[in-house]
C-alpha cells in the first residue's frame, strides 16, 4: 500500500483483468465514465488513442464517500519493442496478393524515383475492418 516504487510489468497485466474501462475508446479530449467499484486497492492507467505516442493526462477521480489516494509516479514512459520489417524481407506474391485483395495500390517506396512525387494522398495503413476483409478473403480460398 505505500509502496510506490512498483514496476508492474506485462506478467502483472496478463494475470490481472481489468474492473473497469471506458466504454468505447475513441480519440476525445475528455473521456468520462461512473463506474462503481467494490472497496480495494485500484491501478488507473490512462493510455493515448494511438499505441506509442506519448501523452499528457489529467486525471479526476469523483467520490460519494471520502477515499484515500496516492500518486504512484508522475512521469510514465514506454518503450516498447516495434519490430523493422524491411521491404525486402516481403515476398513479392504476398504484395501482389494484398494489392488485390485490398484494392489498394502497393508502393515500394524505397525504389521510386527522385522523391519528387505527391506521397499526400497515399493510403498505406490498413484499418481493422480492412485486414479483417483481406484475412477472410485470404482464409476462405
Amino acid at each position: 500500500e505505500n509502496n510506490k516504487d512498483i514496476h508492474l510489468n506485462r506478467a502483472f497485466f496478463t494475470r490481472n483483468q481489468p474492473v473497469a474501462r471506458s466504454e468505447t475508446y475513441i480519440n476525445l479530449r475528455e473521456v468520462s465514465s461512473r463506474i462503481k467499484l467494490p472497496k480495494g486497492e485500484y491501478l488507473i492507467v490512462p493510455s493515448t488513442f494511438e499505441p506509442y505516442k506519448n501523452g499528457e493526462f489529467c486525471l479526476r477521480v469523483f467520490s460519494e464517500k471520502k477515499v484515500k489516494t496516492q500518486m504512484i509516479g508522475d512521469m510514465v514512459a514506454a518503450k516498447p519493442y516495434e519490430p523493422h520489417v524491411d521491404n525486402k524481407d516481403i515476398d513479392d506474391e504476398f504484395k501482389t496478393l494484398f494489392q488485390k485483395l485490398s484494392g489498394e495500390q502497393y508502393y515500394d517506396f524505397e525504389n521510386m524515383g527522385d522523391g519528387s512525387e505527391d506521397y499526400e494522398n497515399m493510403d498505406c495503413e490498413v484499418t481493422a475492418t480492412e485486414l479483417q476483409t483481406i484475412l477472410n478473403r485470404v482464409l476462405a480460398k
